[in-house]
This record gives structure tokens, C-alpha cells and sequence, in this order.
């Protein structure tokens, strides 16, 4: 308690000591010492006054439909003797409201007084400042025949702080006088300081949805309420940010696609034997990087090559090919090349190939080689004139399945393409660059059709549903 301009010149104080500003992220209540019997006509009566964070309506809600007014504040609410279930209750002319009607404290939110199930009604409270004191008026009436204690709850977030709230006066009145009244020599109102309970493993955070995937440990109060979102929203306009390294401005997309499929197909690859697919670069650059998704399961491969490839016959390499190894035994399942630095600059829109393909060197029927592959679904895609175009190809003499050999599934395959320009491209308008007269890597390409022959791809890929 504190010295005030009570009648009795006394008050409860919820603030910081020695006149400082209540701490951050605290919690208090100040409860009735005994139960009270409510009834018609039976009113909880008090002065007060506060001095707290300052009222900021900012659109933010503590649930959708419950907008913020602000973040510290006080509330009264009651509960039934020998229970915890408490009820907020508004004095006369209620706690006031925003700009625009907004009436939650983020507050009772972020101290996990309420969550987001609670009704909008719990969050409300007195909020910015009062300098002088006001008397207010609670009426119980609707509890009536029910034992009440009620209490006043002090609640402040982790950024602004303020002086405090100040109480005094405390009485609860009915029709045959007072029933309460701590000046008048009734037990005195009880101070309760609550502490956040840890957040438990597998729990969801109420304001951010976020599953907490580690307890913390006893004593531990973990920042619930965004420090770092509110410094964001208090940052002055001149704020700067150094500016990013050069590789970080670069452009960067994916081509191809992960593993996902409503069944499990998989396919069983050979030496001499290529599986494609056909992409298109979705920005002037280079691939960075790619990844296979494979199974565990092969018969003598030693190692799984990537080659980037023309489009159209005879499929000419782009490029030497990358190597990834296979361990003796079981392959690694997931293959990823490095491709940085090595390979072919394209111009937005390029098709290309990516093709995959196994070596082995057991002396024994290369047709009794194979890696297993996850097959991810594609659709239309699969067997359409563009990105996703999937087929056999026979590298020793560039003849082809039919496209789509697997009926709408595709390679598990994803590439990194970052942006690089050629040193040889002219650049218009500093955005696309010119027309060349013949492809990057200069060389002109017959198209004509070509036979599936028996030594070709045909029936070397089998799929196993």
C-alpha cells in the first residue's frame, strides 16, 4: 500500500519501487480477502486512477473480430467462492473504448491471462492514463445468491512501461449498508503476484500460433509479447539497413519438382539409358545446384550422372556431366550436385533437358544393373510440349521413348537457377538482353523424327506400381 488522496489516505499501488515505472511483462491482482453475498442492489464501489502505456489503436486484434486499443491495463472481474472461474465485469459507462470502438488490451493476451478462445469481453480493461482519481461503480446484481470474491487484475506487456494504477476506497455496499470494507477494519485485500506458467512441449502459443516444440526450463519467461515485432512497429522513418552482399541480390528460382504423389510408383533405371525432363530456365542465369530424390535399393551402380542436354535431336550435352557416387552397398538416396560455376549460362525461356542416368562397372549383364527411383506426379504435364516433358533416352545413339513412359509421373528432381548474365549478351533497356541470330552455344540443330529401335530405351525403365 501507498500513501494517496484516499479518505483514509491510504491506496493499493501497482507499480515499480521507489517511484519507478511498473516492470515489463508483469502480472498482479489484488483480491477480496473474503466472499460477499451478491444480490439485487449490491454494488462494488472504488476510486481510482492509472498512468500506463499510452492508448494504440493500431488494427492488431487478440483474435479475429477483437481489436486492440491498447497493451497495459487493469480489469475487475469476480469469482465464486472456492473457485477459479472468474468473470470480467464492467463497471458504469464501462472501460472506454478506441478511436474506433476497439476494446481488447493485448496485455491479457500476451501474459497468458486469456487465450484466443475466450470470449472478446475478457480483454477488456482501463487503459492509457487518469491522473486523477474517479470513483466507480460495479453492480453484482447478476450474481445474485452467489459468494463472490473479486479482485483487480494489473496486467503490462514487454515494451512501454508506466507509473502504475492506484485503488483505494474499496467497499461493497447493499440495501442493508456495507457488506465490506477494508478502512473499516475488515481483513485487508490480499496482493497476488502470478507468474507465466512455462509454455509445455506440444502446446500451441495463443497470439502466434507457433507450437512450442521445447519446454523451457522452471523460471524461464520467454518473450510472449514480439519484442522485436513491436520495435518494428515503433521504428523511426530514417531507419536504414545496410545494404545486401552482392550474391544475396541476385534472382533466384527452382525449376523441376520434389517428390509427391497420391500413389507410390517407382521406376527401376539402367546403364545406357537416360531418364529426362524437360524445363525451361525462369530467369537469365545458371544452375546452382540440384538435387535427385532416389530410392535405396540398386544391383551394381557405382555412381548417378546429371546431364544437361539440347531439347531437341540429337540431344546434345550442354554441358560435361556431373557425377554424384553411389556407395557399394546402398545408395545415399538423395543425390545433390554442385553445379556452381560449372555449366551453361541461358537466357530466360531457354528450354533445356536434365537428364539422369547410372554408371556400373560389375562385369555382368548391364541390364541387370539399376537404381530405383521415386517417381513424383506430374499429370498433363508429363506428356505436354513444355516444362515437364518426360522420356527414355538412349545416349549412344539419341533415340527416345514416347513421352510420358511412366502415364503421368516424372522424375523426383529440383534444380536451383540463379541469376548470371553472359559476358557476350547485350544488354536493352539494362532489363532483357538482344537477340542473337544463333542459339548461346552456337551450333544449329537438325529436328527430324526418329525411330524407336529395340536397343534403345524402349522397355529399359520399367515401372512398378
Amino acid at each position: 500500500r501507498t500513501d494517496c488522496d484516499s479518505s483514509d489516505g491510504k491506496c493499493w499501488f501497482a507499480g515499480g519501487a521507489d517511484g519507478a515505472n511498473y516492470p515489463p511483462s508483469s502480472l498482479r491482482g489484488l483480491r477480496s480477502p473474503v466472499a460477499v453475498t451478491a444480490d439485487i442492489g449490491v454494488n462494488l464501489t472504488f476510486i481510482a486512477k492509472w498512468q500506463m502505456e499510452p492508448e494504440y489503436a493500431d488494427g492488431t486484434t487478440v483474435k479475429p473480430g477483437c481489436p486492440i486499443k491498447g497493451f497495459d491495463g487493469v480489469q475487475v472481474r469476480v469469482f465464486m467462492d472456492d473457485d477459479e472461474d472468474f468473470t470480467v465485469v464492467q463497471p458504469d459507462g464501462g472501460y472506454g473504448t478506441g478511436p474506433s470502438g476497439e476494446t481488447a488490451l493485448y496485455a491479457f493476451l500476451s501474459e497468458g491471462v486469456y487465450d484466443t478462445t475466450a470470449p472478446c469481453s475478457n480483454f477488456d480493461g482501463w487503459t492509457d492514463s487518469s491522473s486523477v482519481f474517479k470513483k466507480f461503480n460495479v453492480a453484482l446484481g447478476a450474481f445474485a445468491g452467489e459468494h463472490l470474491h473479486f479482485e483487480f487484475l494489473f496486467a503490462s506487456d514487454a515494451m512501454l512501461e508506466g507509473p502504475g494504477f492506484w485503488v483505494g476506497e474499496i467497499k461493497v455496499i447493499g440495501q442493508g449498508g456495507v457488506l465490506y470494507e477494508e478502512a473499516g477494519g475488515d481483513p485487508a485485500m490480499v496482493p497476488y503476484v502470478y507468474m507465466p506458467a512455462a509454455p509445455a512441449a506440444g502446446s500451441i502459443r495463443p497470439f502466434s500460433g507457433v507450437p512450442v516444440v521445447a519446454g523451457y526450463p522452471k523460471g524461464y519467461v520467454p518473450d510472449l509479447a514480439f519484442v522485436k515485432r513491436m520495435v518494428t512497429r515503433r521504428a523511426p522513418w530514417s531507419a536504414k539497413w545496410s545494404a545486401a552482399a552482392p550474391l544475396a541480390k541476385l534472382q533466384r528460382a527452382y525449376v523441376g519438382w520434389s517428390y509427391g504423389a497420391p500413389v507410390f510408383v517407382r521406376a527401376m533405371l539402367h546403364p545406357g539409358q537416360e531418364a529426362c525432363v524437360r524445363l525451361q530456365a525462369p530467369l537469365h542465369g545458371a544452375l546452382q545446384t540440384a538435387t535427385l530424390f532416389a530410392l535405396r535399393t540398386k544391383i551394381g551402380v557405382t555412381s548417378v550422372t546429371l546431364t544437361m542436354r539440347v531439347p531437341s535431336f540429337p540431344f546434345t550435352p550442354l554441358w560435361v556431366p556431373w557425377q554424384s557416387s553411389s556407395s557399394p552397398i546402398l545408395d545415399p538416396s538423395t543425390h545433390r550436385f554442385d553445379l556452381e560455376n560449372f555449366g551453361p549460362i541461358l537466357r530466360k525461356g531457354q528450354d533445356f533437358l536434365l537428364c539422369v542416368g547410372v554408371v556400373a562397372k560389375l562385369d555382368i549383364d548391364l541390364f541387370q544393373h539399376y537404381l530405383e527411383l521415386p517417381l513424383t506426379y506430374l499429370g498433363a504435364k508429363a506428356g505436354a510440349d513444355g516444362p515437364g516433358r518426360t522420356f527414355l533416352l538412349a545416349p549412344g545413339n539419341a533415340s527416345t521413348s514416347e513421352a510420358d513412359p511412366w502415364g503421368g509421373f516424372s522424375l523426383a528432381l529440383r534444380a536451383e537457377f540463379v541469376e548470371t548474365w553472359h559476358p557476350g549478351w547485350m544488354l536493352k533497356d539494362s532489363v532483357e538482353p538482344a537477340a542473337a541470330a544463333a542459339p548461346v552455344h552456337g551450333v544449329r540443330w537438325e529436328s527430324r523424327a526418329v525411330a524407336l529401335t529395340t536397343a534403345g530405351a524402349a522397355g529399359c525403365l520399367v515401372a512398378l506400381v
